[in-house]
């Protein structure tokens, strides 16, 4: 990467990377030097296979970064496929993923817990993401989302689980809003887990074959 490139991506604290080409992952333009980054858009770039690929730096990175748009990327198969480094993604507040058909891996479960301050995940359009947390079963810990409020989840023809683990904790969810995940058949929310959710919007027809709605009725909301 020439030098006035990496001058000017250590500086920018927006970016946007629309319809390259070429580009497998992110980390191709430099990656260590996007210390100050705190909003990042990737769109159409359908040569991208992940957003951060196996070879990852030793040292944190985007620990600024505070949202990330992932969309229409044809060929994205995972978010990050290797290990992260500790305090990556640390300030991150808004994930949103839409329109990657063949998406299969969407958080590790020891990705998930770096994402500390996460308030809004919504993924849309991704047919083949059966989990949005994989289950790590060499871990006997609970996870947690400590700050999400809101989850979207839509149009996920595959999506059969949350997380396979009812002791995934979501201690400020408030919203969850359901549309089209016709293979979602258990939520594992409860009182318990989530003690602040208040609303789960969704249509009338899902709501019926869900099999685990005991106490969570007064919080439904039909959106048909």
């Amino acid at each position: 990467i020439p030098d006035v490139i990496k001058e000017v991506v250590s500086r920018i604290r927006a970016f946007e990377l629309i319809a390259h080409q070429s580009i497998q992952d992110i980390s191709e333009l430099g990656i260590e030097g996007m210390k100050e980054l705190e909003i990042c858009r990737v769109e159409g770039c359908n040569t991208m296979l992940a957003f951060l690929g196996s070879q990852m730096p030793s040292t944190p990175v985007f620990k600024k970064l505070k949202e990330l748009y992932l969309c229409q990327l044809q060929h994205l198969n995972a978010i990050c496929q290797g290990p992260v480094p500790l305090d990556s993604f640390a300030r991150l507040r808004r994930l949103a993923v839409d329109d990657c058909p063949n998406l299969t891996e969407l958080l590790s479960w020891k990705m998930a817990k770096q994402l500390l301050n996460l308030e809004h995940f919504e993924v849309k359009n991704c047919p083949r993401v059966k989990e949005i947390v994989a289950t790590d079963s060499q871990s006997t810990e609970a996870g947690k989302f400590l700050k999400l409020k809101i989850l979207e989840l839509e149009k996920l023809g595959g999506l059969n689980s949350i997380h396979s683990n009812d002791a995934f904790e979501w201690p400020e969810l408030q919203k969850v809003r359901i549309d089209q995940c016709d293979n979602l058949f258990n939520l594992f929310l409860s009182r318990t887990n989530a003690a602040k959710l208040r609303r789960i919007e969704c249509r009338r027809g899902w709501w019926e074959q869900l099999t685990d709605k005991a106490n969570l009725e007064d919080f439904c909301y039909f959106t048909d």
